[in-house]
This record gives structure tokens, C-alpha cells and sequence, in this order.
């Protein structure tokens, strides 16, 4: 989790103090101050804008000025979100999870710090999705490296995340009796009912919005459920054919794929990797 804000001069030298015994070097020439401690870092800028990041540091952050904002959302009713990772990342399988929130929870899961899930660091996800896995109803859909690439030439990318929302939702609505729903956007909406327009059950009255995370607390942790479920059978991947999996698609990551493809072969590499990515079929 990341926050940063101003603080004036007075909570500046103040926290300087209070973290001194915890600071740690930083070459950048715009930045005043860094500290490191077991579930958080801190850095104050020249500008006297600080930013905290890890986890546990909240009340800490208050205490230099640090005002938490109401959390609030466009959807504020009971619903069922949905939403997918792993399709920016040369590794590991697409995951799609649907996550059903009911209105009175809403408040617990904003005290928790359920926000967009981009704000939220992996080991916070790791630490906390399985105590909701327990307590909120979700469904999750994978479609694991080997089966994309046997199929990529049949379907494009929209089209797998479609059949995988329309098949999270449908079976969530028939778990929960809810008929509400919202999508993280990907496509347009012609384009998602088209991809779908086979299916045997399909899901007609959804609500697509864009940057849904922010909008929807329901679509906040379908994403962090995804996300967790993802990290889970990166691991698994890790150690069944003995990798050290680098994440997103840097250039680090695609180098690391090469290097896997010349040691196992395309068919193993079948196994963990996308393998119809431009960058990877350059």
C-alpha cells in the first residue's frame, strides 16, 4: 500500500527525528530524508512531500499529518464484481474471479483497507485474501499457460477474459441469487457480447465501467482475489519446473524467458509462458 501528501516544516523535522534511528542511504538528490523499518519504508522529499509504503504505517502516518480519506463508491449497493490479472504478464496463467460483496460488509472491508488493488502491495494481498476467501462468496476461473497457447490461434486475448467474466458471473449469480453486476472494462461492449454470443448461459445486465477498482468495492476484491490466485500458481510454477518466475513484461522478464526457452525448449516453456506475445515471438 502506497500513500503520499504534503506536511509543512514542523511535521518534516519531526519525522526526521522520529525515524532516525531507522534511516537508510538514497542518492536521489531530491529526496530529504529515508527511513526503512520492518513493514514499511518512508521517504521525504526536498519538496517536503512524503510518501509511505508497505504495510501497518497508517496511524503512524497520522501522527505527521496524514488525513485518511472516506473511501466511497459509484456502485454502493449490493453486486457482484469481476475482474482479471495476468494478462500483462509474460508468465503464468490468466485468472479471472468474480466476488460477491453484500452492502453491510462494505464498511468492514474499507476499515480493512480493501482499496484499488493497485494501491495494495503483494504481501498484503498474500497475508489477507485468504481470510475473505472465507467470508465472501467469489468464483474463480483459470486458463493455465498450455491451454492459451494451444488455443491463442482460435481466440484473441478480449475473447478468452469474455467467455472467463460471462462463466465467473454466471456461476456466482446461481450461488448468490444476485443479479447485479460489474465489470472491469476491456473491450467494448459490442465486442464482449460478441466473444460470448456461444455461450450456453450468458450474462446480459452488467454494468462496465473503467478503472472499476475504484468504483466498485466488489471489483476490488475480485481483483485481489485474482491477484492472490495468481501469485499462488506463480509459485507453484516456480517450483515444479524449478524457475524463478519474473513478473509484468519488462525487458528483465523477457530476457529471462529467452534464456528458459534455450535451456528447456519451446515445449516446456509451453508450460509457464505466453508464447504468442509480439515481444516474445520477435
Amino acid at each position: 500500500m502506497t500513500i503520499s501528501f504534503e506536511i509543512n516544516e514542523e511535521n518534516a523535522l519531526k519525522l526526521i527525528n522520529s525515524y532516525k534511528l531507522s534511516q537508510v542511504s538514497n542518492p536521489s538528490n531530491y529526496v530529504r530524508f529515508a527511513a526503512k523499518l520492518d513493514t514499511y519504508s518512508v521517504i521525504l522529499y526536498t519538496s517536503n512531500k512524503v510518501v509511505f509504503q508497505g504495510t501497518d504505517f497508517l496511524d503512524d502516518a497520522k501522527l505527521f499529518g496524514y488525513v485518511e480519506e472516506n473511501q466511497s463508491y459509484l456502485f454502493d449497493y449490493s453486486h457482484i464484481g469481476s475482474d482479471e490479472v495476468g494478462t500483462g504478464d509474460y508468465f503464468g496463467p490468466i485468472i479471472v474471479a468474480s466476488c460477491y460483496v453484500d452492502k453491510k460488509d462494505y464498511q468492514y472491508l474499507i476499515d480493512l483497507g480493501i482499496k484499488d488493488s493497485k494501491k495494495l502491495n503483494d504481501a498484503y494481498i498474500l497475508k489477507t485474501v485468504p481470510l475473505l476467501l472465507k467470508k465472501f462468496p467469489h468464483v474463480i476461473m483459470m486458463l493455465d499457460n498450455l491451454q492459451y497457447n494451444e488455443l491463442n490461434s482460435e481466440y484473441n486475448l478480449n475473447e478468452f477474459k469474455a467467455i472467463l467474466h460471462n462463466t465467473c458471473l454466471y456461476n456466482l449469480s446461481i450461488k448468490t441469487k444476485c443479479n447485479k453486476f460489474v465489470v472491469d472494462q476491456f473491450c467494448s461492449i459490442d465486442n464482449y457480447f460478441k466473444y460470448i454470443n456461444q455461450e450456453k448461459h450468458i450474462i446480459k445486465d452488467i454494468d462496465f465501467v473503467t478503472k472499476g477498482e475504484s468504483k466498485s468495492i466488489s471489483v476490488a476484491l475480485a481483483s485481489m482475489i485474482a491477484r492472490y490466485t495468481f501469485l499462488v500458481k506463480i509459485d507453484e510454477l516456480n517450483k515444479k519446473y524449478n524457475i524463478n518466475i519474473k513478473l509484468g513484461s519488462s525487458k528483465e522478464a523477457l530476457d529471462y524467458l529467452n534464456q528458459l526457452i534455450k535451456e528447456k525448449g519451446i515445449s516446456v516453456a509451453s508450460n509457464f509462458a505466453k508464447l504468442n506475445y509480439k515481444n516474445i515471438i520477435k
